[in-house]
């Protein structure tokens, strides 16, 4: 199971938050998850990035080059462990223009959704 959020939060948590730990949450987001979203967002060098907790800090875990695919993307997430990513996906419209969406994803693996819930 996924979750979007919208690119606000996403560009908020990117450039706010990075080598700072939150005073809620108590957990800093690395430097080079910061680098690496602004260079899938400035220069769409990357089709994704997955991002997992160490040690209370967000790192960067995985990169898919950009001529991965949605499969690729869905084949580094693990089974067993959650993750956070982004994802850069290409469409064309209905009018035939080439278009780029980021999405950010909250991936969690579904045990851990039937644990939570009982």
């Amino acid at each position: 199971m996924e979750k979007v959020w919208n690119n606000k939060w996403l560009n908020h948590l990117m450039t706010n938050t990075m080598g700072q730990a939150n005073a809620a949450s108590g957990m800093a987001v690395h430097d080079d998850c910061k680098l690496r979203f602004q260079e899938l967002k400035a220069k769409r060098v990357y089709r994704f990035i997955t991002f997992k907790i160490e040690q209370q800090q967000v790192v960067v875990d995985k990169i898919g080059e950009s001529t991965e695919s949605y499969d690729d993307f869905q084949a580094s997430l693990p089974a067993d462990e959650c993750r956070y990513a982004v994802y850069d996906f290409d469409f064309t419209t209905d009018e035939n223009c080439q278009k780029s969406k980021i999405f950010f994803i909250a991936w969690y693996w579904s045990i851990t959704y039937k644990t939570a819930l009982g």
